[in-house]
């Protein structure tokens, strides 16, 4: 009776597994688990064989933080996990580009006495080539080279693909040339991975790709890798004559390639031409390719860093209307170009359209929203400009609120965008406050000099010098202050009169420019420092502001003589 009891509980463990294996052919990670709890309600116990099959399937389905947890109750539950079971579970960490706990799942393999296979060994240098870690890849190859494993053409191509993530093209052409030592062929893998690696040397790129059209072995992904080499070398007249070229190659363009080819337009300025490729596939699908979302932000930015934020905005509403679905880096990218114009209206309007499509905006959005709102310019001081003043500062308080119930923290970017808005306004209590109430944001010196300008614009140069101390006390690794902080906090005191304390902060630099020079001299002017103001005009006129330095020594000579 008991052995009968032991068959079929074996049988059952045993249909089970093979319904596991089932849903990790499927990427039904969600089905595998579902299966491995049934076997406890079943009173059975899950083996190593169920463990890798469920990891398997939250491998092909890019859950390796789900996959890590199962080997680890795999191995506390004493089971012996096999060299198929670590591969599922590093292959998880490869398609997340988890190269560090890859490497020290491969540690863990050893510890566990098994044998490290090339199937191993492939998943592992995977997942170093999907982070760049190139050096990391070359030094797997090695390590196995050295145990007497041959690695196969899979390993050479993923330290090829790795160099290439890396920007080492001349480490990733080495690994191309050391094939033949190797007596390995290259495929089209191998030079699409080699040509990545190439996005400056264009003509290298090109070169590689002749040789593959003359053998006959390009497709669609060599001469996307050769596109996108050339419009990072902003080459874009050879994009879209290679682009020409593919159909006599009988190579049919991507959505990919078209992309490429957009983005090249934006990395040379020429937007004009990015637009007409994007309408042509928007209005006129080419070989059923239809545009997607990467496509319309190609399009978007090349009209955003050219300054034609008006063109991206009739873009955005094009594609609307054909149904497209905009995201946030669609959004962005219309807010950034707002920003560039200084167009702080606009930019806030996109921002909420942002949310009235339930998109989550980010720290980039927000940031350029709030320097559209610091860039804007006003014009004459009428009752009109104060009022636009006002409502643009309370704008950047505003957005860094949103930012701040949004559980976002605000970058440099955004903090001193904000300081500088409150300091055109004047708002010296409200600089100080923002600084204070974002303490995980470390001010930079721009944050910085404009609290302090905005300190100086109020006369409360005791503030600002209280500022400077703060900022000399945090910033001691970076050298101190920089000019433009002192330039301010010595502006507040020339402005009440302080021309001593303004003489000794000018004393704690090593070098000064023609502002803080300026100043020097309006303080000694102050204090009648005579001969003080003699050396500083000297040193005014020994840079290149002559015109400066004769109008002070004429207005100090004419003073000194009376």
């Amino acid at each position: 009776m008991h052995q009968r009891c032991c068959q079929g509980q074996k049988a059952a463990l045993i249909t089970c597994n093979k319904a596991i294996n089932a849903c990790k052919r499927q990427s039904d990670w969600q089905g595998a688990l579902l299966l491995l709890c049934s076997l406890w309600t079943q009173n059975l116990q899950a083996d190593i064989i169920s463990y890798t099959a469920a990891i398997g399937a939250c491998e092909k389905s890019y859950k390796w933080q789900l996959g890590l947890q199962l080997l680890h109750e795999a191995l506390a539950r004493a089971l012996q996990a096999n060299e198929l079971t670590f591969t599922a579970a590093i292959s998880a960490c490869e398609k997340s580009a988890s190269w560090q706990k890859a490497l020290v799942l491969l540690v863990q393999v050893s510890e566990q006495g098994l044998q490290k296979d090339l199937v191993l060994l492939n998943a592992g240098i995977s997942a170093c080539a999907k982070a760049g870690m190139w050096l990391s890849a070359l030094e797997m190859v090695l390590d196995a080279e050295r145990q007497l494993l041959q690695t196969d053409l899979i390993s050479q191509n993923a330290c090829i693909s790795a160099c290439a993530k890396a920007a080492q093209w001349q480490r990733a052409l080495q690994v191309l040339a050391d094939l033949e030592v190797r007596d390995l062929l290259p495929d089209v893998i191998t030079f699409s991975a080699a040509i990545s690696s190439l996005e400056s040397e264009w003509e290298l790129a090109l070169h590689l790709l002749r040789g593959q059209t003359k053998s006959g072995k390009a497709n669609v992904i060599t001469y996307n890798s050769t596109i996108t080499s050339f419009g990072v070398s902003s080459q874009w007249c050879l994009v879209f004559e290679l682009m020409a070229e593919m159909a006599s190659d009988n190579v049919w363009p991507s959505i990919v390639t078209h992309n490429a080819a957009i983005a090249a337009c934006e990395r040379a300025s020429v937007w004009q031409r990015g637009f007409q490729a994007f309408l042509q596939l928007l209005h006129g699908p080419l070989k059923g390719l239809e545009p997607d979302v990467v496509t319309l932000n190609a399009a978007l930015s090349a009209a955003s860093h050219s300054s034609e934020w008006q063109q991206a905005i009739r873009l955005l509403n094009a594609a609307v209307a054909q149904k497209m679905r905009p995201d946030v880096v669609s959004f962005g990218t219309l807010i950034t170009g707002c920003e560039r114009a200084a167009l702080w209206q606009q930019a806030l309007q996109l921002l909420g359209e942002l949310g009235r499509r339930r998109l989550e905006g980010n720290v980039v959005t927000y940031s350029a929203a709030i320097s559209a709102c610091e860039k804007a310019k006003s014009g004459k001081h009428d009752q009109w400009e104060v009022t636009l003043q006002v409502s643009q500062w309370h704008s950047a308080l505003q957005l860094l609120a949103e930012l701040k119930r949004s559980q976002l923290q605000p970058n440099v970017v955004a903090l001193s965008a904000a300081v500088s808005a409150l300091d055109r306004a004047a708002r010296w209590q409200h600089a100080l406050r923002l600084l204070s109430d974002f303490p995980e944001t470390a001010p930079n010196a721009v944050t910085l000099s404009a609290a302090c300008s905005a300190c100086e614009r109020a006369s409360a140069w005791e503030m600002a010098v209280a500022l400077l101390t703060l900022v000399k006390a945090t910033e001691t690794e970076s050298g101190g202050p920089d000019k433009l902080v002192y330039s301010a906090v010595v502006g507040a005191c020339v402005q009440v009169a302080e021309w001593e304390q303004a003489l000794c902060l000018m004393r704690e630099l090593p070098e000064t420019d023609a502002i803080l020079l300026s100043l020097g001299i309006a303080a000694c002017y102050q204090g009648s420092w005579w001969c003080q103001a003699l050396v500083l005009l000297n040193q005014l006129g020994s840079l290149t502001c002559r015109t400066m330095a004769s109008a002070w020594v004429e207005k100090v000579t004419a003073t000194a003589a009376c």
